[in-house]
């Protein structure tokens, strides 16, 4: 069964990420596992315009295998959008994680107040995903996204059987 972590809720203010705008909130993960993809809640006023998610880590370095699919959104959208990973990227539990986004044209996205320094924003051209990325500002804000993971899972036959062997049982 998957689980998630992130703001799973619509937040209650619609605002404009401007072009190039590469933004992200921090999250601290659930348990370990591998993601599966990033959700992101988009009002969207124009054709053409054109989305990617990307996961980074709390030193804000790249996760390895961390980009999403890219997305273009289509006028007058106004919900979830789902960005897939090709290949999982794993994650620990109970670890400091920036669920990121980039545009090349302006979008609306929804938010809530913050924690203290819970944003990120990068203004640069969009392309290939910045490692590290370098933010001009940490912002109070909280906005609509969040990661679906599978997490890990335990065979506990497995473990039984490894412990008899490690006790001689």
């Amino acid at each position: 069964m998957p689980a998630t972590f992130g703001k799973i809720t619509k937040g209650g203010t619609p605002d404009y990420v401007s072009a190039n705008g590469l933004m992200g909130i921090k999250f601290t993960s659930g348990g370990a596992g591998t993601l599966e993809s990033i959700s992101l809640y988009i009002l969207d006023h124009a054709d053409s315009d054109k989305v990617k998610c990307a996961v980074y880590d709390a030193s804000l370095g790249l996760l390895s295998n961390g980009t999403t699919e890219e997305k273009t959104v289509t006028d007058s959208y106004d919900d979830w959008m789902t960005f897939n990973f090709d290949t999982a990227p794993v994650i620990t539990a109970s670890t400091i994680y920036w669920l990121c986004w980039w545009v090349n044209q302006r979008i609306d996205v929804y938010y809530d107040a913050g924690t203290t320094d819970q944003m990120l924003i990068d203004s640069l051209s969009y392309d290939t995903w910045p490692d590290p990325v370098v933010p001009d500002s940490y912002p109070d804000l909280e906005f609509s996204i969040y990661a679906t993971y599978a997490p890990l899972q335990i065979n506990v036959h497995d473990c039984t059987d490894l412990v008899d062997k490690v006790i001689g049982g």
